[in-house]
């Protein structure tokens, strides 16, 4: 997977903090986590929709510990924020508030934890019109 790290496109810190705001109410304990709908889950993962406006959408994917989820890339790009612990998307290994643009055209992204930690990340994207 050809992935751009954000930080070569613009200064991430400011949209890394809002999005970390919007995480961090949720990524231990109870409380408006319970709220977030479950979009997938399974013993190694759990993706939940964040948010759904008319021009983007977000997800938090949680992965265990040693933990892979295969993103289909369909008709968009996605950006990818690593918000806790340490992720690989396709081959670039991102820390916590670092991201990476994944383009349309790279078509299944492999999306990992490491061997000995849980992680989780933000997934946004575009919101298309057939949504």
């Amino acid at each position: 997977v050809a992935c751009t790290p954000v930080s070569s496109i613009f200064s991430h810190r400011n949209a890394s903090a809002s999005a970390l705001m919007i995480m961090a109410f949720s990524t231990r304990g109870r409380g408006a986590r319970d709220v977030l709908a479950v979009v997938a889950a399974s013993d190694a993962y759990s993706l939940e929709q964040v948010v759904k406006f008319d021009d983007f959408q977000a997800f938090r994917l949680t992965l265990a510990p040693g933990a892979d989820f295969s993103l289909a890339m369909g008709d968009s790009y996605k950006l990818v924020m690593a918000v806790e612990g340490e992720i690989h998307v396709g081959s670039q290994l991102l820390g916590r508030e670092e991201a990476v643009l994944v383009p349309r055209t790279a078509g299944v992204c492999r999306i990992s934890s490491s061997e000995n930690a849980r992680a989780v990340c933000l997934i946004s994207l575009p919101v298309s019109a057939d949504q």
